[in-house]
């Protein structure tokens, strides 16, 4: 799609009060593969084809679009609710030590932010996690996956991999109030609060 008519196709869409009427996260796949180092933030630059039309058509409407890597975790007993992690850096794992084969402890840990479909595994309702909901308008796509190494401590060590996609997030405002979305710093700010409730509710 040309970048006028997704611009305006999207613009149109957040003039509708009976979309996302509370505001949301909403989340789009990569479509193209790029080179990553130990951040992303030189991939805001590489950015082309529809992957450059969805951030430059989001800045243009006063959004702040950002790249983030998605962990897809597998959630366990107590954390039904979880489904990913989104952070914007690589994660040594080394030197973590884990009970369960999901990853959804440490990233949050690692400068990470919890998220999840607005259906949950467990069919609790939204208001059930601390974690950020997420619309994806585009899922993330296998063929530009990459992997991390890590090892599971279960009955006894085993090597696991971590798999993770290159994602754009497009935070919104409310229905009348699309520009008045959550920023970067408080998001982050709001999610070292939450882990430390979290961590004081299960440990």
């Amino acid at each position: 799609m040309p970048e006028r008519a997704f611009r305006e196709s999207l613009e149109a869409l957040l003039e509708n009060p009976e979309f996302l009427p509370e505001g949301g996260t909403l989340g789009f796949g990569l479509r193209h593969i790029y080179p990553v180092g130990n951040t992303i933030k030189h991939v805001y630059g590489l950015l082309k084809a529809s992957d450059a039309v969805v951030y430059r058509s989001s800045r243009a409407l006063g959004f702040q679009p950002v790249l983030y890597m998605y962990y897809e975790c597998e959630p366990h007993d107590r954390e039904k609710v979880f489904h990913g992690a989104l952070i914007d850096h690589r994660v040594d794992f080394r030197g973590h030590f884990y009970e369960e084969s999901d990853l959804a402890r440490v990233l949050p840990s690692e400068g990470g932010l919890r998220v999840y479909r607005r259906k949950s595994y467990s069919g609790e309702s939204d208001e059930s996690t601390n974690a950020e909901k997420i619309d994806w308008v585009t899922p993330v796509t296998t063929f530009s996956r990459q992997e991390t190494a890590y090892i599971h401590y279960g009955t006894e060590p085993s090597l696991e991999m971590a798999y993770w996609d290159l994602c754009l997030v497009v935070r919104i405002g409310k229905a009348g109030e699309r520009l008045k979305y959550q920023t970067i710093a408080q998001i982050k700010k709001e999610s070292e609060a939450n882990e430390v409730f979290w961590w004081e509710s299960f440990n």
